[in-house]
Order: C-alpha cells, then structure tokens, then sequence
C-alpha cells in the first residue's frame, strides 16, 4: 500500500522541518502552500516534499483542503490529514500497515497537546480521524472542517499511533474562524457541532445575547446527544445569562454530574453570595469527581488548586478547622512549592492542634516559630496574615499585618500588604497612606528571611502610584503622578510594572492648556470629495505662509472601528491647500497619484498620513503606502509634491524608503531637515536616524524606555537640536485613547529631553502630523486631527515650552524626591490606636 501525508500551509516556516521528518516513512508528503512569504515553500522543497502553489479565493479550509487532496498521487491508498503544527510519533507507519484492513475506510489514531516539542507532558488527548483512504472523502464546513464519506464508512482504531500538535495560536488564518463559523451556520444551521463552536466564540468576542440565542438552540437540536458537551452549553448559559447561573448550573449538573467544572462554576457562584453552606456542599462534590472526561471540553484550570481553596474557605466558615486542614493540605500536594499554600497549611495545622479558648478564636499575631529570632516571629506573623486575608477575616488581617510592621519596623512588606489590600477593597487614601508609608524603607541589608527585592525597588511605589491618583489631595495626587511618570520610563522597573504604570500615567496625563497656558486652538473647516472624510491634517511652513496636506480617506470612525460602505477598498486621497499667517485656507485641491505607481494590493490605496517638508526649494512629503506588496503592508515613502500646475498638483519623483531592517509595518517616520540633508527619525528607543538613502546615522539605546514613543510631527529647530511631538497610545475599553509629548533631540541626534504626557482637547482619538514656526518664529503651529474627522491647528508660544521640555535626570529627580514623604505618612498611620483603623466591608 502506499501512503500519502498531506496539507495546506501558509507561513509555516518554524513547523516545516519537524513535520516532514516525521513524515518521512510516507511514499509522498504534499502540501499545497496559499501564499507564504516567510520561506516556507523553500524550506518544504529542500526537505523533498511536493508543494504545489494555489490560491484560494474566497478562503474556506474545506475547499483548501479538498484541493491538497485532489492533488494527490492516484496511485495514492491511505492519506493522512496532518496539519503543520503537528508531528507523528516514531514507529507510525508499521503500525498502521497492521491495523488497516482492506475493508478499512478511515481510520482513528491518538492525537495529544504538548505544550512543547521537548516536553513530554501530555495536556490533553482524544481519538481523531486522520488516516482515510484515498478516495470517497471530502472536506465540509468552511472551518472546523470534517471529513465526510460518500458511502458506508467503515473505521478502525489504532490508538498506537500518536500525532503531537504543538498549537500555534499566532496563526492569521485565526482571525478568519468566527466569520468562517458564521458561514457554516448559515449553510447547516442544524449541525450542532457548528452550533456549540459558533455560540462559544460569540461569547468569547462579548456578544452574549447572540450567544445565549444559539446555546438554546444547540440543546434543541436532535443532533445534541452528547451530553458532556450539552452540559458545557449550560455551563456557558450561566455566563452569558448571569442571573440565571444557578438554573443553569443545575442543568449541566444534572445532565453531566460527573464534570467537576460544574461544581467549581456553582462553587464560585456561591461563594459570590457568600454562602458558605452551598459552597461546602459544592466543593464536596466537586472534590470528589476526579475523573477528566479526556475531551476537548475539559478545562485545565478546574482541576487545580481553586476548589481546594474554596472548600477550605467554606471549611473555617463553619468553623469546621480538621476539614480546612486537610483540604489546605490537598491544594499543597497540586502544588508543593506555593508558599501561600504552605503557609495556609501551617496556619490551619496549628489552629487545629490549639487549645480551645473561652469565648474567642486563638490569635497568632506572635506564632511560635522561633520566640528568640525576631525576623522568624516576623515571617510567621506576616504568613498568618496571609492566610487571614484568604480567609475574609479582614480585621484579623489588618491587626497582624499592623502587628507584624511593629516587630520590625524597618521592614516595608506589611505596609505593602496593606496598601494592597485596601487598594482591592476601593479605600484609595488608606491604600495610599500605607504605600507612602513603605516608599521611605530602604532595602534591609542584614535581614535574611522573606526579603522581596523587587517589593524595595517597584512595590510600594507602583501602589501609591495608583492609589495616589484616586486621592482628594492635590499634593498626594501630583506625587503619585511624579512616582507613575517615571515606573513607566525607567530600566530598572520590571516589564510588566512598567506596561501597567503607562496605563496609570494616562489617568495623570493634564491637557495642553495646563502645561501651555497660552496654546490657542483653531479649527479648521474643510470639505473633503464627496464620500470621503477628512480624518488629518499636516503642516509645514512655505515662504511667508504655509502648506497643509489632508488625508482624506472613505471610511469613519465609529466606537474605536474604521467603517466603510460597500468599497472593497480602504481609500486614501491626499488634498493641498495653502494657509495664511491668520489661518485663512486655501482652497483644497487634490494631489494625483504618480502614474507609475502599481496597485499589488487593493486592499488599502493611496498615500496614508503624508508628513510635509520643504526641501533643496521644492515641497516634499513622508507617507505610508500600503499597495506595493501583496500583503498590503504599508511601507515609507518619499515624494515630491509638484503644484507647479496648481490646479493638478501631482506627486513625482517617488521611491520606497529603505529601512535597513526585515519587512515589518512601517508607518510615521519623521522627516528633519539638517541643512541640505534630508533625514528621517525612524525610532526612539533605539533612537535610529537614517538618511534618505536609508544609511544609518544614529543607532544607540535611550537612557529611558521609550518603546512607546511613536512617530508624531516633523522635527524642526530648537534651541541647538530639535524638536518634535510624538504620540504614544494605551487600549481602554477597546479602544486607543492617544497621549503627545514635546521631545527634544541634541545636534547628534540623542534623545535628551521630554515633556509629560498631554492631551490636545480630550483624552481619546487624537493624532499630530505636523508642526512648524512662523515665518517669525513667535509661534510654533501643531497640526493635529480628533477621532479622524475634526481638524485644528494649536499655536504655541516657545517661551513656554522651555519650561516642560524636562531633562531625562529630572524626570528620575522628580519620582526620588517624593519618597521624602513617606516619613511623614509612616508617623501620621503609628500614633492611631488599631481601632481607629477601617476595616474593608
């Protein structure tokens, strides 16, 4: 017999080496690639395998599959269906010789997750069909495709054989799966499988009411026999009809009662209503259902620590303390190394061992660990607190993290701890007040027990910093805003600090007008072609005025999204027009494309953003285009804007920018102009300036992190340097809400100084794309667009400026000289009595 692997790959260049290897005791491997650009054909040809090149238009995985198929060899018996992210095991091919019969029509094998080709852990596992002979198979549905046979199947199993799949979520084609479901629901919308998938994604993407709607008519359908699967349905009901959850619940419980996601989910429901009684009945049987159902449906994170933790919290509510200890020691044996539950363990242990006392709960504010070691006495009282907190006991928590500080008081963890909690419980100033408190700790040199050396460097900081901005004191406030400024510039603060301190400095970011009193706005009224809009706006000055380019595109901003009509097309067309001294415009007229330009892509036309610049006497501009490769990426490009004939300005003389660096999304490089050099600011950090024929003039690190600092304005003169706005973003309700800085460059092109983040007129939508003097230099003009529809030009005075162009060792400076007031917080939190401190509800 002879034995075909096929499939269809698209950029699965990091897969190919490992699938054809394990593949190779096949007579034939195929694969049919739909457009690679990343070396994935080569890769395949040089390990011997068949590729052929076919483009699939409207995508569906079926009909790509159908097509690797009918490319077989004829003289082809057994076919394997094996996707790029997954591998056979050693040893396949004889044990599929062993187990097809010739009456076998298909044929099931094992497939497993791993999380790695080097770990052997298995995630999860079930039988799959991936062996089928050569003919009477097709694929069906557009995704989630099956494998169908036009006459009487006949299967066998061989569970022997085992195929790996690594998955790789990254894949583009993801991004296509809930409107391919869509498709395959409109085509059979009783295919319950279909059904289950698409109301699960609908409720992933937030659209609960649409999911709910298919849920129910998926348990209706008489295809809907599986009754693990019907009971993850339910489960799923509970989310999307939250006051429902518990009639829900009771449904999958009763359909599928040996699930412990069901009792976790009922579990978590009431400890939400903090009713302890269900809760200990929930965990009870939860706990006791250990068997997985070994199918796609299991949820790995059910079958951890939480129904532990739960049922030892149900456990002390009801004061049943031998239970809590042995379920505490459960959640241990999961995970033996989990210091918290380590701690819990110990708390419970000793609770359990102590004498009953009369008329009260035993306290352990002083355990005895070691009576004559203060930093151990420390430790166990801080871990009690811990596991108070876990518990709910709040005012126990707060006394022994209170008592803890008390025994050493050079030690900032407590005071963490608390700020901490109170943060979580909404108590924004207490939060503060004990953050503030920890700022002025320094790291403990000589102690040697639970010392957390990132807590010293970012903790307490990055908590007042947040806390801070929630403060009725203006004073706290603007500390607080001084400390988040620079968590979110510096090295030293971890990744993770620093991305959550760039969201929290845009809840401190001020308007323009509160850094520059004297910016004055002016907005500009300019129609756009009919159909189009105008979304923003450039400047640059021209002689005695100035030139504005406009970027008029065919589509609007609505909730965050760029929405268009019936044009297959993302539509761009650049307008020009003159501007006065007194901001009188021009009358707009449009800029024509080269006549050379080609359209590789129509997926986005025309020239994206253009930045304007004079330059050797002619009026130039930076843009980004997206319709000169296949994929529609966008790259730099450099035109002249020739308005010698002011009715018909076109663009000429253009080239591709060279980057010096692999294909990536080029947009918003920033032109400068040094003389009769044209150069352009291609990043921040690394601050990379290329020329125009893309050499590399600068490439070094900044002294801050400045990843996020983003191509804005042009740069024009300053001082002895140069000065250009920039933009960074942060996503807030799925949408980017845009912040500016004023930067500074030195004559070497070095990024030296910066103001702090601003706002043009409101936190949202806002993007500049120009800036330039008066031809008096008295006014500095910044072109700027809000949510790509209104446009406005902001007059700066530069005497202004100076003042909130701030040297990168002043920002450091700023966030340093706040911990001085943390001894002053630390004295007002230790004179008050324990009673006078609240207690979270």
């Amino acid at each position: 017999m002879k034995v075909a692997v096929y499939t269809i790959a698209l950029n699965e260049f990091a897969h190919v080496e490992r699938w054809a290897n394990s593949a190779l005791d096949a007579d034939y491997r195929v694969v049919i690639d739909t457009g690679s650009t990343d070396g994935t054909v080569e890769r395949l040809e040089r390990s011997g395998v068949i590729v052929h090149r076919v483009a699939i238009n409207p995508w569906r995985f079926d009909v790509a599959r159908n097509t690797a198929m009918a490319l077989l060899p004829p003289d082809v018996d057994i076919c394997c269906s094996m996707d790029m992210d997954r591998y056979l095991e050693p040893g396949w091919r004889p044990k599929l010789e062993a187990a097809w019969t010739p009456d076998t029509t298909a044929l099931f094998c094992r497939t497993v997750y791993r999380a790695s080709p080097d770990d052997p852990t298995i995630l999860r596992g079930w039988p799959t069909k991936n062996f089928h002979h050569r003919w009477g198979y097709r694929f069906t549905r557009p995704v989630h495709e099956a494998l169908s046979y036009s006459g009487q199947e006949v299967t066998r199993d061989c569970l022997d054989i085992v195929m790996c799949e690594v998955q790789d979520l990254s894949k583009e084609t993801r991004r296509q799966y809930l409107s391919l479901m869509e498709l395959a629901h409109q085509e059979d919308p009783d295919d319950a499988q279909i059904c289950f998938w698409l109301a699960r994604d609908y409720m992933w993407s937030n659209r609960a009411e649409e999911a709910s709607k298919l849920f129910q008519h998926y348990l209706s359908l008489p295809t809907s026999t599986w009754n693990e699967e019907r009971s993850e349905a339910m489960r799923l009901l509970a989310r999307t009809e939250p006051d429902k959850a518990v009639y829900w619940l009771d449904k999958a419980r009763a359909e599928a009662s040996h699930r412990r996601e069901i009792w976790l989910d009922l579990a978590e429901n009431y400890h939400d209503q903090s009713d302890w009684h269900n809760l200990y009945w929930a965990c009870g049987n939860g706990i006791d259902r250990t068997r997985k159902t070994n199918s796609y449906l299991d949820d790995n994170q059910c079958w951890g620590i939480r129904i532990f933790e739960l049922a030892t919290l149900a456990a002390w509510r009801l004061g049943f303390i031998v239970r809590a200890r042995d379920w505490a020691g459960q959640a241990l044996q999961i995970d033996p190394v989990n210091q918290r539950l380590l701690d819990r363990f110990d708390f419970f242990s000793r609770l359990a061992n102590a004498p009953p006392c009369a008329g009260q709960a035993p306290t352990f504010a002083q355990p005895p660990v070691d009576p004559h070691v203060a930093e151990g006495r420390w430790a166990s009282a801080l871990r009690d607190a811990h596991s108070l907190r876990d518990l709910g006991d709040n005012e126990g928590f707060i006394r022994t993290a209170r008592d803890a500080f008390r025994m050493l008081p050079h030690r900032a963890e407590p005071l963490h701890e608390l700020a901490n909690f109170y943060l979580a419980s909404g108590q924004a100033e207490l939060a503060a007040s004990y953050a503030e408190a920890a700022l002025c700790l320094p790291f403990p040199k000589s102690d040697t027990i639970a010392v957390d050396e990132d807590l010293y460097k970012t903790g307490p900081r990055h908590a007042f910093s947040v806390a801070a901005n929630w403060s009725r004191d203006p004073e706290r406030k603007e500390r607080g805003r001084k400390i988040c400024d620079w968590l979110a510039l510096s090295r030293d603060t971890p990744y993770n600090v620093r991305k959550t301190a760039r969201y929290n400095s845009g809840w401190y970011a001020p308007s323009i007008q509160s850094l520059l009193p004297s910016v004055r706005f002016h907005q500009l009224s300019i129609q756009a072609p009919n159909g189009f809009v105008c979304a923003n706006i450039g400047i640059c000055r021209r002689e005695h005025a100035f030139a504005i380019t406009l970027r008029a595109v065919n589509y609007s901003l609505l909730n965050g999204y760029h929405v268009k009509g019936d044009d297959p097309s993302y539509r761009s067309r650049m307008l020009l027009a003159s501007l006065s001294e007194d901001f009188q415009v021009g009358t707009p007229v449009e800029v024509r494309l080269p006549d050379d330009l080609p359209s590789v892509s129509t997926e986005a036309l025309g020239f994206e953003d253009p930045r304007p610049f004079m330059w050797r006497g002619s009026l130039w501009c930076v843009s980004s285009v997206r319709q000169l490769n296949a994929e529609a990426r966008p790259e730099m490009v450099l035109a002249r804007i020739d308005d010698s004939n002011q009715e018909r300005p076109m663009l000429m003389d253009w080239r591709v920018l060279n980057s010096g660096v692999p294909p990536r999304w080029e947009k918003n490089w920033m032109p400068l102009i040094a003389g009769d050099e044209l150069r352009l600011i291609y990043a921040l950090d690394p601050t990379r300036i290329l020329s125009s024929e893309g050499d590399e003039l600068v490439n070094e690190p900044a002294e801050v992190a400045a990843e996020t600092f983003l191509g804005g304005s042009q740069a024009v003169p300053y001082e002895t340097g140069w000065l250009s706005v920039i933009h960074e973003y942060e996503w807030v309700d799925n949408k980017r809400r845009y912040f500016h800085r004023f930067i500074w460059l030195d004559q070497d092109g070095r990024l030296r100084r910066f103001s702090r983040r601003f706002y043009m007129t409101a936190p949202g939508y806002e993007f500049v794309a120009g800036m330039a003097w008066d031809h008096q230099n008295q006014n500095l003009l910044v072109s700027f667009s809000v949510n790509d529809r209104e446009l406005f030009l902001a007059a700066v005075q530069p005497r202004e400026l100076a003042a909130i162009l701030i040297p990168i060792s002043e920002h450091r400076q700023a966030s340093d000289d706040v911990i001085v007031d943390g001894k002053r917080a630390l004295r007002e939190l230790f004179v008050q009595p324990d009673e006078m401190i609240k207690v979270a509800p």
